[in-house]
């Protein structure tokens, strides 16, 4: 079928040379991670989970991964609360209707946890019933003199599955 020995070459070879081209291509273009400058913003990655109810919203921004999970009291209002695997200076939660301006996160208040290697790593927000569906989510994080902020949907608090039914 190929008997010429130039064609099965480049056959061959051809897959090789995309693959060192994809990663030499990554390596010169490619954002250069650093180190978080004091004052700074950054902004903060919703994993998919934020978009649907999975019953918590995972953001990251380097090693900096916080988990947010809400939790619906007899009242009516929500309970959401915060875990960074890093210790946060500050933390603000806000739930609005989308392209709302004049709305700041509100300041969550920390959990005390039995070690004090993760003090201030859980935090805890009350929350007014909101409209899942159309309503978003702003956070704002501090650590180490560095501002870490994300808008995104706040339809995930609720975890429900066709089994629940």
């Amino acid at each position: 079928m190929f008997r010429n020995k130039h064609l099965i070459i480049a056959m061959l070879v051809t897959p090789i040379l995309a693959v060192i081209a994809y990663f030499a291509t990554g390596m010169m273009v490619g954002e250069k991670p650093h180190e978080a400058k004091p004052g700074a913003l950054y902004k903060l990655v919703a994993s998919p989970n934020c978009r649907f109810e999975s019953g918590r919203c995972t953001l990251k921004n380097g090693e900096l991964v916080v988990d947010i999970r809400g939790i619906q009291q007899t009242s009516g209002d929500w309970l959401f609360t915060l875990e960074s695997n890093q210790a946060l200076r500050t933390a603000g939660l806000a739930i609005v209707p989308p392209n709302s301006p004049e709305a700041a996160p509100i300041s969550m208040y920390f959990e005390k946890p039995e070690a004090d290697s993760e003090y201030l790593s859980k935090w805890a927000v009350d929350v007014k019933s909101y409209d899942k569906e159309n309503d978003v989510m702003r956070v704002a994080l501090s650590l180490n003199e560095s501002f870490y902020y994300v808008e995104t949907s706040a339809v995930f608090p609720e975890f429900i599955t066709q089994f629940s039914e």
